[in-house]
Parts: structure tokens; sequence; C-alpha cells
């Protein structure tokens, strides 16, 4: 872990802010790929969920308890599109910012 920390430390952190709302088909396709060719080393996920009903919730939770990268706000009303942007944008520490449609797939190079 240690080598892990000192490679991440020497790059800026990247935050990658997903807004979800009934998502859940595509979650799990998203996030491998993000897992798979992501090959920037100090990146975050950040998920905001717009009060989804589907369990995209659950699925969400267990993806950020499973790997520290991945967080996730939960809401309980839906804030749209932007609304949600505008709240998960606020928790990216990043020095850059990418927003991910969360029904799209990362190819190795993006």
């Amino acid at each position: 872990r240690q080598f892990v920390d000192a490679a991440q430390a020497t790059f800026p952190l990247v935050s990658i802010v997903t807004v979800t709302y009934n998502s859940g088909a595509f979650l799990p396709a998203f996030v491998d790929s993000i897992r798979r060719n992501t090959t920037w080393p100090n990146f975050e996920v950040i998920f905001f969920d717009n009060a989804s009903s589907d369990g995209s919730q659950a699925y969400l939770e267990e993806v950020s308890r499973a790997d520290p990268r991945f967080r996730l706000t939960l809401s309980a009303v839906n804030h749209g599109f932007a609304g949600g942007n505008n709240r998960a944008v606020r928790e990216a520490r990043g020095e850059y910012l990418i927003i991910q449609n969360p029904d799209t797939m990362v190819t190795p190079g993006w």
C-alpha cells in the first residue's frame, strides 16, 4: 500500500462526477469500465444519486464500500441533472474535474 500511496501523491487528484437516477441497468458496466480503463493512478469517483428507486442506490453503496476511490451521496429528492451535478461537484476534492454520465463506458486511453 505504501507504493500505491507514494505513486498517487505524485499525480494530481482527478474527480469523476456522476449523477444517477434509476441507472441500475448501466452502472455495472460503467463502474467496470472505470476500474479497467482508468490508468491515471490518483482519481476519485463521486456518485450523486437523485432518489433512485430501481436498486441503483444499493449497488452504489456496495461499490463505495468495496473501493475507497468511489464515494456516494444519496438524495431523498430528485434535484435534476444540473442540480445533482452542482451538489456532487461541491464534494469533489480533485484538481481536475470530469462530469461523466452513468450510461457510458470509458475505453482504454480515455
